[in-house]
């Protein structure tokens, strides 16, 4: 039985893998070969614009100046353009994002239903097969970094209340901290994660402590 559930599990690991490295591979070979870098709208334009200014400050340039948008987006733009053209930096964020997305939405679905056998397609359905899906995973905007932050925020969560791990509880801190950072709405999203926070700072002063640390740390790009 045991090598039964050993089979399963790594098949359904390599299933979602494969998922997952598919996808990168299509979207950036499809939006290469059609020549659409992800500027699409002003706001994505802005986003560049903002980007741009970013790296230069980080290599001792201008100040930037404030910014109307949430900083963490572009600013994960300008530290990858080092690497890659700054022009196609944040539409491979966001494809990059939507990769995170469904591999975390995938474990989640592993966490709540260890016994299903349909998770991995019911994931895909949901996901790889959503027309608002597919098109925020090739634009220039922030919407699908901020979801991969908060699904992989989500997943940690449960994992943190299933196994009783407070140590999840620190990631899910920082990965929402960064959600907030790239979409304020992300703040409303996650909202169900503070009564948990609530009851275990209370059980021990020093996971208060740390968590205040890690707040304060994980708002640092912004402040």
């Amino acid at each position: 039985m045991s090598n039964s559930n050993d089979l399963n599990y790594q098949s359904t690991k390599q299933f979602y893998w494969l998922s997952v490295l598919l996808f990168l591979i299509i979207s950036l070979l499809t939006c290469k070969l059609l020549g659409f870098n992800g500027l699409y709208g002003q706001d994505s334009h802005e986003y560049l614009r903002y980007s741009k200014a970013l790296k230069t400050y980080l290599i001792g340039g201008a100040n930037p100046g404030n910014f109307f948008w949430p900083v963490a987006y572009p600013l994960a733009g300008a530290i990858i353009s080092f690497v890659i053209p700054a022009k196609i930096s944040l539409q491979v964020i966001s494809i990059f994002s939507a990769a995170v997305c469904y591999f975390y939405f995938g474990k989640t679905l592993n966490l709540l239903y260890p016994k299903g056998t349909q998770r991995q397609r019911f994931a895909f359905i949901c996901l790889l097969c959503s027309p608002f899906f597919l098109r925020a995973s090739v634009i220039a905007m922030s919407d699908m970094f901020c979801c991969a932050l908060i699904t992989a925020s989500y997943f940690h969560l449960l994992k943190a209340d299933k196994n009783q791990n407070k140590q999840s509880l620190i990631y899910v801190l920082i990965l929402s901290s960064f959600a907030i950072q790239t979409r304020y709405a992300a703040a409303f999203l996650l909202l169900p994660i503070i009564p948990i926070f609530k009851t275990a700072s209370f059980s021990k002063i020093s996971f208060l402590l740390i968590c205040m640390v890690v707040i304060i740390l994980s708002f640092a790009p912004s402040l």
